[in-house]
């Protein structure tokens, strides 16, 4: 039962709230977070995060045809009691601050990551994790 509520949350989390229509806040240099779709459900914390990239990343379809992403967008399942995270879903977009329909959305079921220390992915942690305080 409790697998089929964090499924659900997670598929109506990803369906009604698409990342390109968020109030970001940047953390810091080029990284965001939505502090309006933060979720807190059995035990574990959802966030959409934003990335931009100082130079764009160069990308080929099946097609090879060449696509430059300036952006991507994740959404985070995080356990803030033992400090871990991991990705469930990635976006990667076109334009700056992931204004556009992502060209390529990739689904994770990997194991939980502890973050390294000082890194930027520990500091979006920690602020997500005091914001749900």
């Amino acid at each position: 039962m409790k697998k089929l509520s964090i499924l659900m949350t997670i598929l109506f989390s990803v369906m009604f709230s698409s990342p390109s229509w968020s109030e970001w806040t940047k953390i810091e240099g080029n990284w965001y977070v939505d502090y309006d779709r933060i979720r807190n459900v059995d035990g574990y914390v959802y966030y959409w995060d934003l990335t931009e990239f100082p130079k764009p990343i160069k990308k080929y379809d099946k097609l090879q045809k060449l696509h430059l992403i300036l952006s991507w967008t994740r959404y985070i399942q995080a356990d803030c009691k033992l400090f871990r995270m991991r990705t469930l879903v990635a976006n990667e977009h076109k334009t700056l601050k992931a204004t556009d329909r992502p060209f390529q959305t990739d689904q994770y079921n990997d194991k939980f990551e502890y973050l390294i220390p000082n890194s930027s992915g520990e500091m979006i942690l920690k602020r997500v994790c005091n914001h749900i305080k």
